[in-house]
């Protein structure tokens, strides 16, 4: 059992305006909602973002992607109808899992987080208004980092066979772009950190034997022939329990093929978007 949400539904894309408390001119405020691969980040050890829409938004969970957080820091995700914190209308408290060991030194890299709220999903509170806030009471080692944050308009499921087929793979090292100039000076960018891939199989279509879960297993597969599945990442859960990863899928996914006692499945590739560069 798996969980996926597309990038149209990650509402905070769709904020108008996004301040922080304190933020680092080199790494702004607005990088927590996009694809840019740098954080965004504060000059403190707490602090908030707050982010403005044009219209309330009814989000039912929310994500942290390759934040510097340390494990059981006071971190809330707050909604409210006005810029004013005293009484937020809602708010929740994420768990930030304990870092990986990999990485450098001095800067570990952490677990990504799902909060899913509990709200009525099918009619969620709408905010015009929503905080990102670190308790200043329960401060981090060092600057707030955070990659990105998602606040998602819904999860769905989907059930993916994981047999001897199966391959999870976590890439420690960086990876390079080669961009060849005009004038045939190569160009290297460097983009470091671990980026995981899973490579499990899924039923494709209701044309098999026995009874299978087609249909959210075709919504699933329609991701890989839009943009949103390829050009655009979005955030999958490949196991239970599992951290949440933001990717896309891999180029040349396999087409479908007859196993698993005649049912018709298909594999596919799942990487995480890069991690970008090790951030100071």
């Amino acid at each position: 059992m798996a969980y996926y949400a597309r990038s149209d539904e990650d509402l905070a894309r769709l904020a108008i305006a996004v301040t922080a408390s304190l933020e680092d001119p080199g790494y702004v405020a607005t990088n927590l909602i996009t694809d840019n691969v740098g954080p965004a980040k504060l000059v403190t050890t707490s602090g908030w973002w707050v982010l403005e829409f044009a219209e309330p938004i009814s989000p039912i969970a929310a994500a942290l992607i390759y934040q510097y957080l340390d494990d059981d820091l006071l971190v809330w995700i707050q909604g409210n109808d006005s810029d004013t914190w005293d009484t937020p209308g809602f708010e929740a408290q994420f768990t930030i899992p304990a870092k990986r060991k990999d990485g450098p030194s001095y800067q570990r890299w952490t677990r990504n987080t799902l909060l899913r709220f509990e709200v009525d999903e099918e009619d969620p509170p709408s905010y015009r208004f929503w905080r990102l806030w670190i308790d200043d009471e329960n401060v981090n080692s060092q600057q707030v980092a955070i990659g990105r944050l998602l606040l998602l308009s819904a999860l769905h499921r989907v059930d993916l066979f994981l047999d001897s087929d199966m391959a999870e793979s976590d890439r420690d090292e960086a990876d390079t772009i080669v961009q060849p100039t005009e004038l045939g000076v190569e160009t290297f960018i460097v983009l470091g950190g671990p980026r995981r891939s899973v490579s499990p199989l899924l039923i494709a279509t209701d044309l098999s034997a026995g009874t299978a879960p087609v249909q959210g297993a075709a919504d699933f597969r329609a991701l890989y022939e839009a943009t949103d599945g390829r050009s655009l990442p979005f955030l999958f859960v490949p196991l239970p329990d599992d951290e949440p990863w933001l990717g896309r899928f891999e180029p040349g996914a396999g087409t479908r093929t007859h196993k698993l006692g005649g049912y018709q499945v298909w594999p596919f590739t799942f990487k995480e978007v890069s991690r970008g560069l090790p951030w100071p």
